[in-house]
């Protein structure tokens, strides 16, 4: 986490060796299947040869791209003047940058979304919030939300037994 003076700037950092690898799987699987599919619309001449392979692409070709997505995407926040959020999504060298105003934040949250999985949401404006990180410990979800309340200067809500959320005290 870095902190100008009104700009905080959160870095995801980098994958590990196991989800680019599994990425690299999906992304050849999804490529292998984009080149059959154009071999056989380009080349078949029996038409139903290239309709079975574009059923291949998208029941193996699609999924396979959501998934090397998904062990590949890195996300990076960045918030100005407390009031807006800037999102980079990266994958490799492409960047999508998403930007989201705000008027002023009110607290982060830490609360448990599944089974062994700590969200934190940064909430602003009544009830709309944004969804920061996921986190398998919840020590290391609290101490990334309580490093955001303080660079923020805003309340920690502690929500991670349903219907008893209690209001984290900073010390």
């Amino acid at each position: 986490m870095m902190e100008n003076s009104n700009t905080i700037k959160i870095y995801a950092g980098t994958r590990n060796w196991y989800e680019l690898a599994l990425a690299a799987i999906f992304y050849t699987v999804t490529a292998y299947t984009v080149l059959l599919l154009l071999y056989y619309l380009t080349f078949a001449f029996n038409g139903k040869e290239a309709t079975l392979k574009l059923f291949d692409f998208f029941y193996l070709g699609l999924p396979s791209l959501a998934s090397a997505l998904a062990f590949s995407v890195t996300k990076d926040i960045e918030i100005e003047n407390n009031s807006s959020i800037i999102s980079y999504y990266k994958v490799g060298p492409f960047t999508k940058t998403v930007k989201t105003s705000t008027l002023a934040f009110e607290y982060v949250s830490v609360f448990q979304e599944t089974k062994g999985i700590f969200q934190t949401n940064l909430w602003y404006k009544g009830n709309k919030h944004y969804k920061m990180y996921e986190f398998e410990v919840k020590a290391d979800a609290f101490k990334f939300a309580t490093l955001v309340s303080d660079k923020l200067n805003i309340d920690l809500l502690d929500a991670t037994e349903r219907g008893n959320n209690k209001w984290v005290e900073k010390t």
